[in-house]
């Protein structure tokens, strides 16, 4: 392990660099995405088309290149440096070159906004910028979010100190499709870790770009905006885009598959070539997380009931679409295969290290999320989703729902029910929605639909005109956007003033390890590990995954099942129990009491209960002493020593 260990750099220090190291790497990458764009002949798009797909494809690039690299055992700082030189000579130039015309129109345009008096898009665009510039002081500051600590962040720590990529049975969550990872692990690579928040923050602008394009590519410029505004200010979107999280760039790659496939499907005799992109953005989603394949069966659904008269089509641009996708995609699968005997390691029946009964824990909890599957259920389903939205979340649970305007989309079909298209957006979001109901109903999993249902309500608050004036029909679209943004900054100026304050870190007011203890008050229990846990010794963590600043004496539990699955085993037997932790070298436990009361709180089968009960009633009283404690974990020291030492039977 010899990699440099988190926050090895300075803040400011990590920021900077983190930034500067962004810059760089996404000037290339649109130029490298571009480059590969020239190279799908008849391929027609717009400036800002060209640099919303080629920026992200060559993100993509970047991606595969440290996967590579990781495959070849050859994961560190060198060839990490090497490679993104190649990038940047490969890029850097033409991306910088497809900034200019882009930077022009935006001047040009704001330009023509305040000429003409439209004073209300200039709020609108002020408003974006102030949420997202927000979003953006939230991203600078030192990773603090519970997944980024638990996977999104370790799981790469982990391939950089081995210097590849191998299954990391601790972390189920690594050894899944990983594009997202693997970008992460260019900057983690120079001790950067201020540059995933950063690399995740664009990605969220890179979504909501995607409903303009849809929106004015598919309607009209009118419509693009106003989904655009619309997707930018749902009050959730900035929180998560701040984070180190990777459901933002699965989420834009699942969309632009969908633009494209929908453009395709408007002439597919003349824009093969949007077949193509189709494709390779369907590839790049499928490869950074097992969700995609949701996309997959839902567009190939939607091929076959809108050319399910022409079967001759229906074959060729489902076998070119499949096949690309797949291709792209494949690495990911055939190195689960591989290295676990699944390819879609540990869904469906685990796998290498991680058993069936396993699976079934895993399952039982993601399927825990939700009102509930019944027909009934499924009907109910937008009310739960406002009205009882703690069912669906896992972080942040006050704020996490979808915009508070996309209800008006009900009714799109009242003024658009002729329209084809509009119809083929209801099919694309009902398959959708349908298998998310049936999967794991989280409401972040849900993002890909967001565009199109911000087009749906762009379009509802335009056909008000019918029913109302124009201009009463445009004071009511844009007060409610107005309204949406103005709640979703003020959330953020309060969630800043009063539990972040990353000012106080910009100003070197505060350490980092200082910000951390205040943001996330179990950091006191890994700096007590660090520094006076001996290193022969280790801490298992009970209901609590995240692993990121505790590299070398912690004991991850990313499933949350650890002492459920001990104790079953063990059959409860505290002599048993005992003996297994002294033969793993656990003289601490530190219990996540936060992370255990949401589990509860999704505790179906009371398989939680059962097993916090055993620990706080029976075990902890006879073999555990507080080290330290506070309102969401407790560090406890094992006092009591095995009667017989003899290795435990599996």
């Amino acid at each position: 392990m010899g990699h440099l260990l988190p926050s090895s750099l300075p803040f400011i220090a990590n920021a900077c660099l983190s930034l500067l190291l962004f810059i760089v790497l996404n000037i290339s990458a649109s130029g490298v995405g571009e480059k590969i764009l020239r190279l799908i002949p008849n391929l027609i798009t717009t400036p800002f088309e060209t640099w919303l797909l080629g920026t992200s494809l060559g993100w993509g690039v970047i991606s595969y290149g440290v996967f590579f690299l990781g495959l070849m055992h050859i994961l560190t700082p060198t060839y990490i440096l090497i490679w993104a030189i190649c990038i940047i000579l490969a890029g850097f130039k033409e991306g910088a070159a497809l900034m200019y015309p882009i930077s022009r129109a935006g001047i040009k345009f704001a330009q023509a906004l305040w000429k003409d008096k439209k004073y209300i898009w200039i709020a609108l665009s002020i408003m974006f910028i102030a949420t997202w510039g927000l979003s953006l002081m939230m991203s600078l500051t030192p990773p603090w979010d519970y997944d980024g600590l638990m996977y999104h962040l370790e799981g790469p720590r982990r391939f950089l100190s081995h210097g590849m990529i191998y299954i990391i049975l601790e972390i189920w969550g690594s050894n899944t499709p990983a594009i997202g990872e693997m970008m992460f692990t260019v900057g983690l690579a120079f001790g950067c870790d201020v540059f995933p928040k950063i690399v995740h923050w664009f990605f969220g602008i890179l979504f909501s770009t995607s409903a303009y394009c849809i929106g004015k590519r598919l309607f009209n410029r009118k419509t693009g905006f106003m989904a655009f505004f619309i997707l930018s200010a749902v009050h959730f979107l900035p929180f998560l885009a701040s984070w180190a999280y990777i459901d933002l760039i699965w989420s834009t790659y699942d969309i632009l598959s969908i633009l494209a496939l929908l453009i395709w499907l408007e002439h597919p005799e003349k824009n093969k070539a949007w077949l193509i992109i189709c494709g390779v953005f369907l590839g790049l989603a499928l490869g950074s997380k097992y969700l995609a394949l949701t996309s997959l069966a839902t567009l190939g659904i939607l091929l076959a009931l809108c050319l399910h008269k022409q079967p001759r089509l229906l074959v060729q641009s489902s076998v070119t679409l499949g096949s690309i996708a797949l291709f792209i995609a494949c690495p990911w699968y055939l190195k689960n295969l591989i290295m676990t005997g699944n390819p879609v390691y540990p869904l469906l029946f685990g796998g290498k290290g991680f058993p069936t009964e396993d699976w079934e824990l895993l399952e039982t909890y993601l399927h825990s999320f939700g009102a509930g599957r019944s027909f009934v259920d499924l009907l109910l389903l937008p009310i739960n989703l406002y009205g009882r939205n703690e069912l669906f979340v896992t972080f942040k649970g006050s704020i996490d729902i979808p915009s508070v305007l996309f209800p008006i989309a009900i009714f799109h079909p009242l003024f658009h029910r002729k329209n084809h298209l509009s119809r083929v957006i209801y099919l694309i979001i009902g398959m959708r929605v349908l298998f998310w109901f049936f999967t794991t109903q989280q409401t972040r999993f849900l993002y890909p639909v967001f565009p199109l249902l911000s087009i749906l309500t762009a379009q509802t608050l335009q056909s008000t005109a019918k029913v109302f004036t124009r201009k009463v029909a445009r004071v009511l679209s844009i007060s409610l956007i107005i309204g949406q943004y103005v709640g979703t900054i003020l959330y953020i100026l309060i969630f800043l003033a009063t539990s972040l304050k990353p000012w106080n870190l910009w100003f070197s007011k505060e350490e980092t390890t200082d910000f951390l203890v205040r943001v996330m008050p179990i950091y006191e229990m890994f700096q007590t590990i660090n520094t006076q846990v001996p290193e022969n010794q280790k801490v298992l963590m009970l209901w609590d995954g995240r692993g990121y600043y505790c590299p070398e004496r912690c004991l991850v539990d990313t499933e949350h099942t650890y002492w459920v699955k001990l104790g079953r085993n063990l059959q409860w037997d505290f002599e048993r129990i005992v003996r297994f932790l002294k033969g793993k070298n656990v003289q601490y436990l530190l219990v996540g009491l936060e992370s255990l009361n949401f589990s509860l709180h999704h505790d179906t089968k009371d398989i939680h209960q059962t097993a916090a009960s055993y620990l706080f009633n029976i075990f902890l009283p006879r073999c555990g002493a507080v080290i330290q404690s506070n309102e969401v974990a407790t560090l406890y020291r094992l006092t009591c020593e095995p009667l017989f030492m003899w290795p435990l039977l599996k």
